[in-house]
């Protein structure tokens, strides 16, 4: 399951504004962070995860 939380970057707002060195504002880009969703997802380490790569016990992984 996952847990929504405003991005802290682009406040969730989705965009970030471009400015120019006198502070005008130039472009509006998406927000890398969040994708332009304005959200963070936050996963929750669940028994679905455990076949994730990300949640993968490294003690048991071998090598030949």
């Amino acid at each position: 399951m996952a847990n929504q939380t405003p991005c802290h970057y682009c406040d969730g707002k989705g965009y970030i504004d471009i400015r120019d060195c006198v502070g005008d504002i130039q472009r509006f880009e998406n927000c890398s962070f969040c994708g332009g969703t304005g959200f963070l997802q936050n996963e929750t380490k669940s028994e679905d995860n455990k076949n994730n790569p990300k949640y993968v016990n490294k003690s048991n992984v071998q090598f030949e």
